[in-house]
């Protein structure tokens, strides 16, 4: 099991949070059941690198005032529309011993022959799949190899993703991840004759024909 260290500091309410944004540091809260709500903050620098490497789906251990441990999920992460920078951070305490439902990113991974010899196109219809299991058994990310799609239309089903016993897939089994669909054939369409051109076309010959007769 993979747990993230973070470090955190307990944020009074009187605190600007402007304030702190702008001496890079983020505001943040932490709650869950039968837990207080601590209002907290953190370095950017610290929770960038932490985010880098738990995602949303790995156990983060936070170290409050370097007193007090508590085992959490980065639940939400709210940030600037312009900047991309975090502006908050949502941490959802866990218990070891109870089930949580969260998202596992998909990593796919090698070379589809029907991209490769057949010209098609990769195509991916999900990015994640919603699990449920015990925080023990979170994993951070799954590999899907895609060197099995041989022909065009091929496609990876849930069904085909293999999970440890103790994570239930909350997708349709049926439901298709990935394919490798037909490249687009470009049509050329006619080019339409106007009415106009028509009938310019009719003076050309009109002209034509009485040049001849004269």
């Amino acid at each position: 099991m993979d747990v993230i260290n973070l470090d955190v500091k307990s944020r009074e309410l009187s605190e600007k949070l402007n304030f702190l944004r702008e001496n890079r540091q983020i505001p943040a809260i932490f709650y869950g059941a039968g837990e207080k709500n601590l209002n907290l903050k953190i370095f950017e620098g610290d929770f960038v690198k932490a985010y880098r490497e738990a995602g949303e789906n790995t156990i983060v251990e936070l170290n409050v005032d370097d007193k007090v441990k508590k085992k959490v999920l980065i639940h939400y992460v709210d940030r600037n529309p312009v900047t991309d920078k975090v502006t908050h951070v949502d941490f959802m305490n866990i218990s070891m011993k109870k089930k949580i439902t969260t998202h596992v990113p998909l990593n796919f991974i090698g070379t589809a022959p029907a991209v490769k010899d057949l010209g098609g196109i990769f195509s991916h219809n999900k990015d994640f799949l919603t699990i449920r299991c015990l925080p023990t058994e979170l994993i951070h990310e799954v590999d899907i190899d895609i060197s099995g799609l041989v022909a065009l239309h091929d496609a990876i089903r849930v069904k085909d993703i293999k999970f440890s016993e103790n994570i239930e897939v909350l997708e349709e089994p049926e439901d298709v991840v990935a394919t490798v669909v037909a490249p687009k054939v470009e049509v050329e369409e006619p080019v339409a004759v106007t009415a106009e051109g028509e009938a310019g076309a009719e003076e050309k010959k009109e002209g034509e024909a009485a040049k001849e007769e004269e």
